[in-house]
C-alpha cells in the first residue's frame, strides 16, 4: 500500500513532468472540487508547482488563498500521526515560501499554528505572523491585527498559552479566535455561544 507522501510525491512528478505551466492546471481547482481530498492533494501539488517555476506572484497567491480557504481541514481529519507530520510539513513549507512575497502566507501560517492538533499548535505565533502579513499590506490581516490590538488582544499573544489551565484556554480562545471579550462564567457556555 503507497503511503501518503508517494502517493503526493507520484502526483507533484506527473504536474510537473505534464508540460503545462502551473497557471494552466488553476482553472481545475474550484471550491466544491477542493472539497475531495484527493484533489486538494493535487492542488497543493500544484502551488508547489507554481512556487517552484516562479509562476506569477499574484497567481500564485490567489490560488494558494483558494486552496487554503477551510478546504485544507476537510484532508488532515483523517490522517494518522505521521501522515500528519507529513501534510504539516508540506503545509507550513508552502506558507513560508508564500509569505516571502505576499501576506497569505503569513496570515495562513498563523491560523495553521492555532488550529493545528496538539504537538504542533501554538497559539503564541497567530498575532506575529498576523502582524507580519499585515506589514506586507493583507486587508484582512491589517484589519484583524487593527482590531486586536484596539481590543487589547496582542496583549496574548506572548503569553505561554499551554501554562494555562483549561478555564483559561476557552477564555483565551474566545478572546482571541473568536473576538469575545468575555464569556458567561462557566467554560462550557462559552462553547454554547461560539
Amino acid at each position: 500500500m503507497e503511503t501518503l507522501k508517494e502517493k503526493f510525491e507520484a502526483l507533484a512528478h506527473r504536474i510537473q513532468s505534464s508540460g503545462k505551466p502551473a497557471a494552466a492546471w488553476f482553472p481545475q481547482f474550484t471550491p466544491v472540487t477542493l472539497l475531495n481530498a484527493e484533489n486538494w492533494w493535487e492542488a497543493l501539488a500544484v502551488c508547489e508547482y507554481a512556487l517552484v517555476t516562479h509562476e506569477d506572484e499574484a497567481l500564485t497567491a490567489g490560488f494558494f488563498e483558494l486552496i487554503f480557504s477551510a478546504y485544507d481541514c476537510n484532508v488532515e481529519v483523517d490522517l494518522n500521526e505521521e501522515e500528519y507530520a507529513y501534510w504539516w510539513e508540506k503545509v507550513i513549507s508552502v506558507c513560508d515560501r508564500v509569505a516571502v512575497f505576499n501576506g497569505a502566507g503569513w496570515s495562513q501560517k498563523g491560523a495553521q499554528y492555532s488550529e493545528a492538533r496538539y504537538g504542533k499548535r501554538d497559539l503564541s505565533l497567530l498575532f506575529p505572523c498576523y502582524e507580519k502579513a499585515a506589514e506586507m499590506g493583507s486587508p484582512e490581516a491589517e484589519a484583524t491585527v487593527a482590531y486586536w490590538r484596539y481590543m487589547g488582544y496582542c496583549r496574548l499573544s506572548h503569553v505561554d498559552v499551554l501554562s494555562y489551565s483549561s478555564y483559561r484556554d476557552v477564555e483565551y480562545c474566545c478572546r482571541i479566535l473568536y473576538h469575545r471579550p468575555r464569556f458567561y462564567s462557566h467554560p462550557c457556555m462559552a462553547l454554547r455561544i461560539l
